[in-house]
């Protein structure tokens, strides 16, 4: 297969991945655009190469778990819409576009799981690293020559990056993962490959905190915390550090960090809650959201085998008013039911212990920053969730015979 393919190949999964995310870049009175253009040429690709027997597909388990279970799922929430739309419980509007992003997203995920060429992923990859880097640079350039067509076009409520996305939240959800991708590239490669990846990582983060999304700053956060974590470990591991030096890190510091935070405690906490009221008072957006999640959870409780289909099944005041939870497991428990959102959940985890077992570190971490993010927004409509779902079972849980001496040799290797 020649490289020119791959690249091609790489470019529309990258821009069908990002755009059908951003949502935006639609064609004047359709409901799909760029991004789901992009994907079904990717997918139309895929299967020309399958007929032509230059693409394996070979499925095993655990990696069939993703488009098998959305498959089924899907199939759940369309026999509960078709009686909920019956009963008058919801609206009919949104089942059939909802249906057809579910659809897309579980032969994606087929594709991806089916797909054993790490060489096209990781094109892929940088193909979206690539996309970062020239919307950076575009709204740069925006910025630069006309400040007022950058506000209009670019920045949402005044004051929140949107780049070429809807709203800033569906941005922060592509650029969440992306940054860890972008760190995995560029600890692993070498040359232009590795500075290209360390300036998409900057883009990234720079675009990522340009958002001010509350989701995106918790889930870096939290993600951000747990690699230094792993980075430490590994640096114990493979370092083994004297008597001084350890007592100097994990004795001295720790304890010098300490004094200043109690010295300084009253500042702190009174900076980050003022901080955190300033975000949450905004529009009373606490307030709504447990309201969204308690009716949710009414809806979960009252339907909880099937569900109700999709569409958005919460309320501010009442139940069953239209709007989604933006709680991505209490979204899906009204959609496909209960069963449907802890399978999902039992999943992830298996995709994060597989990562874990592997030492991609950056690919678990991607995948928990997305867990976190979908706490607070309904991300499973995007195909993106279930190509990266998918992409974390396959690098998992692979069938490959290793040995026990290059799985160490592995770990050993993991973060030089």
């Amino acid at each position: 297969m020649s490289s020119q393919r791959f690249s091609f190949d790489a470019w529309l999964l990258g821009i069908g991945m990002l755009a059908s995310t951003w949502s935006q870049l639609r064609i004047p009175g359709l409901r799909v655009g760029v991004g789901e253009f992009a994907l079904a040429m990717w997918i139309g690709l895929q299967a020309v190469r399958v007929v032509a027997r230059q693409r394996n597909c070979q499925l095993s388990m655990p990696t069939a778990l993703v488009p098998i279970y959305l498959l089924g799922a899907i199939s759940i929430a369309s026999f509960s819409s078709i009686e909920a739309i019956a009963r008058g419980y919801v609206a009919a509007g949104a089942f059939p576009i909802d249906i057809l992003a579910y659809i897309l997203g579980a032969v994606c995920a087929f594709l991806m799981a089916s797909d054993d060429d790490d060489q096209r992923i990781d094109l892929a990859f940088f193909a979206c690293s690539s996309l970062f880097i020239a919307m950076f640079v575009l709204t740069a350039g925006i910025a630069f020559f006309s400040l007022d067509l950058f506000l209009r076009l670019v920045v949402y409520e005044g004051f929140r990056f949107t780049g070429f996305s809807e709203n800033p939240n569906q941005l922060a959800f592509v650029a969440i993962p992306f940054l860890w991708i972008a760190i995995r590239t560029a600890r692993r490669a070498s040359g232009a490959k590795r500075a290209v990846a360390v300036i998409a990582a900057t883009c990234i983060a720079a675009i990522g905190v340009a958002t001010l999304s509350d989701a995106l700053f918790l889930a870096w956060g939290l993600t951000g915390v747990c690699s230094l974590a792993f980075y430490t470990w590994n640096w114990l591991r493979r370092s083994r550090p004297t008597a001084g030096v350890f007592m100097q890190l994990f004795v001295v510091i720790p304890l010098v960090v300490a004094m200043l935070g109690i010295q300084f405690s009253a500042q702190i906490s009174s900076r980050m809650m003022s901080f955190v009221d300033g975000v949450y008072s905004e529009g009373d957006q606490a307030s709504d959201r447990l309201s969204l999640w308690r009716n949710a959870s009414d809806v979960a409780d009252r339907w909880p085998l099937q569900g109700l289909g999709p569409g958005g099944h919460s309320g501010l005041l009442r139940s069953l008013d239209g709007m989604e939870a933006h709680n991505s497991f209490l979204d899906w428990a009204t959609v496909a039911g209960l069963p449907a959102a802890i399978s999902l959940g039992f999943i992830v985890l298996c995709a994060l212990a597989g990562l874990l077992l592997r030492t991609e570190y950056e690919l678990a971490l991607a995948l928990s920053a997305i867990v976190v993010f979908s706490m607070f927004h309904f991300v499973l409509r995007q195909p993106v969730f279930w190509l990266f779902l998918a992409l974390a079972l396959r690098v998992g849980w692979r069938q490959q015979k290793e040995s026990a001496t290059y799985l160490r040799r592995r770990q050993s290797e993991a973060f030089t």
